[in-house]
């Protein structure tokens, strides 16, 4: 029953009971005028017993009401924190993952073989760095790392640690004017991109356990399109087989 049609009843009952004191007031009246003053006194007393029983029946009732009323009102705001706290979520993890894990896919396969001389696939060390960058400077990307778990977001920083210096290296032997290339300069550019190696790893499987916890889809970067063998012309050009 609605809460207004409880008071309906609750209403028609005082009605009823005015009426009959109405109709039946002569009656009650003799009827109490006959009782001796002991009697009188019992049932006033039987009478306020009753009353306090009922009263506390119904400030148990109103306590227990209100209570649930202030249950379901948290529940509805946690449900609410939730669904907002998913789309937070949502937001960090698409389309970032996707692209970090198509740079991480390129990478494993490029760097192992260039690490020689990383100016063999320039285009592709361009993409691996800048697209890397992207990523983990994007707003959005930046409003909800708060979310990552303690490895994975010290595995952020190390990004964004290694990211800068591996870019200036790799500036600096692949400048057209004056390139500055020497084997401890190539030496230096292969430890940061060890350093984005690890720590795209485990960024990567933060970004999945975030994914599982708030349970949403990732979609995974594409697999590189090209199989690579590559070989370095006294030219300094690069001819893919």
């Amino acid at each position: 029953m609605s809460r207004q049609g409880k008071l309906f009843v609750v209403a028609a009952l005082f009605f009823a009971l005015a009426i009959n004191l109405i109709v039946y007031h002569k009656v009650i009246i003799d009827w109490i005028t006959c009782l001796q003053s002991d009697q009188i006194r019992n049932w006033l007393g039987a009478l306020s017993g009753w009353a306090a029983a009922l009263a506390a029946v119904i400030t148990i009732r109103v306590m227990l009401l209100t209570d649930r009323n202030v249950n379901r009102r948290h529940m509805q705001l946690l449900s609410r924190q939730d669904r907002e706290a998913t789309v937070r979520a949502e937001r960090f993890l698409n389309p970032s993952y996707t692209e970090l894990d198509a740079v991480d896919k390129w990478a494993n396969l490029l760097v192992p073989q260039i690490r020689g001389d990383f100016r063999i696939e320039r285009d592709a060390m361009e993409y691996i760095l800048n697209r890397t960058g992207q990523v983990v400077t994007r707003s959005q990307f930046l409003a909800g790392e708060y979310m990552l778990d303690g490895t994975a977001a010290a595995a952020l920083v190390q990004i964004q640690t290694a990211l800068p210096e591996a870019m200036r290296i790799f500036g600096l032997i692949t400048n057209p004017g004056i390139p500055l290339f020497d084997e401890q300069s190539n030496r230096a550019l292969g430890i940061q991109m060890r350093e984005l190696a690890v720590g795209r790893m485990c960024l990567l499987a933060g970004m999945r356990k975030l994914a599982e916890e708030y349970q949403i889809t990732l979609e995974h970067g594409a697999e590189p399109t090209r199989p690579m063998t590559l070989s370095l012309e006294a030219t300094g050009s690069l001819h893919h087989s």
